[in-house]
């Protein structure tokens, strides 16, 4: 039900192509990256796998499972506002989190914690170049208030 509001939501605002992750890709990206994905997420990825590279319509852009970096990786060579380079100096285990959507072309981006372990909750933050916060517990809850156009998911 969710993922099918989220897609309805997606498909009023212009994104209307979906390349869904095989499970090889899933399998993949776990073992490379040592964590494992939470079951709300690999079946978002399942479904949908972001916006294909596409902003929506309110200028919200979710990446596709090979898009998904660490923000260590997304940042480190970060040139522009606001600055998210010093981010990495002040966010705890930045090497546990990876980025799976911006808003206006990185104005904000947002970011999962995920894991080695299966857990019950990855937080999801929202970053603003070195300002921060957590805004969920899980992906689905995100997505839930990505839905509804939640002032809760800014900062």
């Amino acid at each position: 039900m969710l993922l099918e509001l989220l897609k309805n939501k997606w498909n009023l605002e212009g994104i209307t192509s979906f390349m869904p992750v095989r499970d090889s890709e899933l399998i993949s990206f776990q073992h490379t990256n040592n964590v494992v994905l939470p079951c709300d997420m690999i079946e978002y990825l399942n479904i949908l796998n972001g916006t294909n590279s596409e902003c929506t319509d309110t200028l919200y852009e979710f990446y596709s499972l090979n898009s998904i970096k660490t923000i260590d990786e997304e940042f480190k060579s970060w040139e522009g506002i606001p600055n998210y380079k010093d981010l990495l100096n002040i966010i705890s285990s930045p090497e546990q989190l990876y980025v799976f959507a911006n808003y206006q072309f990185n104005l904000y981006v947002y970011a999962i914690r995920l894991y080695e372990n299966s857990t019950n909750e990855n937080e999801i933050y929202v970053f603003c170049g070195q300002e921060y916060k957590m805004i969920s517990n899980t992906f689905s809850k995100f997505l839930e208030e990505y839905i509804n156009d939640s002032d809760l998911i800014k900062i």
